[in-house]
């Protein structure tokens, strides 16, 4: 009886055990949004100058590749947790610090849109990505090429938009940049080199 009290309570400690990190998980996702919608509302209210923007999304995607190397393996330990926690606290003060300075945009909404267009397409590629690591399709090391080469795309898009304004050579660098990072990411899920 004994044997089996103690094997019920471990079953039980392991799911919450489980539940505790899925929810930590979710929350993690949840910081991650909320923090992408405070710069975009930032952006569009003029609290945020370009500069400040693209140096802040350029902090949330060192957050988010921290936690695609933590998700490689499947499992999120303690340590990698508390570590992604960190960054996206000093992203979200970094965040309020630029938003209640005493910089201010003056920028036209139409340079907002084009600079979200780039956001919704980097967080495109970077599903791919994530998603090509979980099914298998992209190694490792193929993923760790690809955050580099998504990397790259930030640089180009900070600093394009940098003096807040994007002019019609600018927008077609970024276009390129990310097109060629889109073609890596398709042909590295197209290889047929499995990690499973």
């Amino acid at each position: 009886m004994t044997k089996l009290k103690t094997a019920v309570a471990i079953a039980i400690g392991s799911l919450f055990a489980g539940a505790a990190f899925a929810q930590s998980d979710y929350s993690i996702e949840q910081r991650d949004q909320m923090q992408d919608r405070r710069i975009e509302q930032g952006i569009r209210s003029g609290e945020l100058t370009r500069r400040e923007a693209a140096r802040l999304e350029g902090e949330r995607a060192q957050v988010e590749r921290m936690e695609r190397r933590a998700r490689a393996d499947g499992v999120v330990t303690r340590e990698e947790r508390n570590r992604i926690e960190r960054a996206q606290q000093r992203v979200g003060r970094d965040i309020y610090r630029e938003s209640h300075n005493s910089q201010v945009s003056h920028r036209s909404y139409r340079g907002s849109e084009r600079t979200q267009h780039w956001e919704h397409r980097n967080a495109n590629q970077e599903r791919r990505i994530d998603n090509g690591v979980h099914s298998g399709q992209i190694t490792n090391r193929e993923a760790a090429h690809l955050e580099r080469s998504q990397a790259h795309v930030a640089r180009v898009e900070a600093r394009a938009a940098a003096d807040g304004r994007v002019t019609r050579a600018e927008q077609a660098h970024v276009q390129l940049a990310q097109n060629q990072a889109s073609r890596q990411i398709h042909l590295a899920r197209t290889n047929y080199r499995r990690t499973h």
